[in-house]
């Protein structure tokens, strides 16, 4: 979605941007977007998952889901920003979670455990969503590891959308003429004799 919306939206910010609007109230904007969408996305999703069981800490596992939708929405901030083509994004953004995923999936992949797979953007996001369905224990260092991830995903998402929305063709002010230039008149290019044969000939001079 913030890829999407930050791709379709591109051009007019520049105008924004070129028309004098401060660009740190863009960036505001679009972070703020990113916290509504991922607070939405993240009590959606928990409402749909307790109609099948009940996990033992819904606030833990909302936390979760909140900050998976802030990693994956800041990469697609970034995306938007480096990548030209809406397809091509939009391949890229589904590759990118699909891997992650699987990566963590321990069906499918047998090193799951592995030390490399921490380094994934959703592991503290999908271990703190885990751990919240079945356990008491509240997984600090997975939330601390899912907040930092989107904290700096939403940090580099932003200064994307900055150096991309950024114009280096500042505004010019054109002088209203005064005084004796004001009233110089305009020369005829086609007939030069306009203004000689008046009175005597009334003749009109195509602008």
């Amino acid at each position: 979605m913030m890829f999407v919306a930050t791709v379709r939206c591109a051009l007019f910010d520049q105008r924004l941007v070129r028309a004098g609007y401060p660009p740190s109230c863009l960036a505001l904007a679009k972070c703020a977007a990113l916290f509504l969408v991922a607070a939405v996305i993240a009590a959606y999703t928990t409402a749909w998952m307790r109609l099948f069981w009940r996990p033992e800490q819904p606030l833990v596992l909302a936390a979760g889901m909140f900050t998976g939708a802030l990693v994956y929405g800041g990469i697609g901030i970034v995306l938007a920003a480096v990548v030209r083509s809406e397809l091509a994004g939009m391949f890229l953004a589904i590759m990118i979670s699909s891997i992650d995923l699987v990566l963590q999936n321990p069906l499918v992949n047998p090193g799951a455990d592995s030390a490399v797979v921490r380094f994934l953007p959703a592991y503290g996001a999908v271990q703190t969503s885990v751990a919240a369905s079945g356990l008491q224990v509240a997984p600090a260092n997975c939330l601390l590891l899912g907040a930092g991830w989107a904290v700096g995903v939403a940090a580099l998402g932003m200064a994307a959308f900055a150096a991309r929305t950024r114009t280096h063709h500042p505004r010019t002010v054109q002088a209203t003429p005064t005084g004796a230039e004001q009233a110089a008149p305009v020369p005829c290019p086609i007939w030069p004799t306009c203004a000689s044969t008046w009175p005597h000939t009334f003749r009109a001079c195509p602008a």
